[in-house]
């Protein structure tokens, strides 16, 4: 039996059979321990390591197999960009290792003057995060290392308009964004389009705290054309 969701590239069987065997592969023992389905056709899992279970994710779906997938998923997404640590200082010897958060990252000694370094951001960000130009060089030292004789570290990133690399301080990354903007997918392209929708996601819902917006009542004649909706708000 397959089990096929628009706008996902396999089946729901297939991603989870291939998220369990590469977790597997790599010493994870990963166990649903809690399953919630408060209305019909509204399921959610929370799953973890045997071993670790401060490694730990949510998922959530229409089914069960959807809500175990999107778990799944989202235990990658996690482990790609180190959340499952990013409250935690990780100690002197990672501090002052090869690499604390990923081989390409880079390095920027802090300044005699507290400036932060030319070489970090480009300008509509420098704009958008120092505004009142008050930013200093140590607020951008990374929990993990915590390393200031080290300096500030910093991963590339790919300006998508025109290609070009740009270094974000691992510190403002950690502090505003942690797995925001990172997805798992069955290709490169539903990872992609995934993760663009979470950036908009997360732009509106900014917006509507930022603003004051109340959303709007959805008319009955929409509620109507969705008759599985309508049927679980009277639950």
């Amino acid at each position: 039996m397959k089990t096929f969701i628009p706008g996902k590239d396999a089946a729901l069987e297939e991603s989870i059979e291939r998220f369990n065997s590469k977790l597997s592969h790599h010493g994870f023992d990963i166990e649903a321990v809690s399953w919630l389905n408060p209305v019909p056709n509204v399921w959610s899992v929370h799953i973890r390591d045997k071993a670790a279970p401060m490694n730990f994710t949510n998922g959530k779906g229409a089914s069960k197999k959807a809500a175990l997938a999107s778990a799944l998923g989202e235990y990658f997404e996690r482990l790609s960009c180190n959340y499952f640590y990013a409250d935690y200082y990780l100690g002197e010897q990672v501090a002052s290792g090869d690499f604390v958060h990923y081989p390409n990252e880079k390095w920027y000694p802090l300044t005699d003057d507290d400036s932060v370094p030319e070489e970090l951001l480009d300008d509509d960000m420098r704009a958008f995060y120092d505004p009142d130009q008050q930013l200093l060089a140590s607020d951008l030292v990374d929990l993990q290392s915590g390393n200031e004789e080290r300096g500030i570290c910093a991963l590339p990133f790919v300006r998508q308009k025109d290609q070009q690399t740009v270094y974000v301080p691992m510190n403002l990354i950690g502090n505003l964004y942690v797995s925001n903007g990172m997805s798992a997918g069955n290709t490169e392209t539903e990872a992609r389009s995934q993760a663009l929708s979470e950036v908009f996601e997360r732009a509106i819902k900014n917006r509507i705290i930022a603003e004051r917006i109340t959303l709007p009542v959805i008319p009955e004649e929409v509620m109507a054309r969705f008759p599985s909706i309508q049927h679980l708000l009277m639950h």
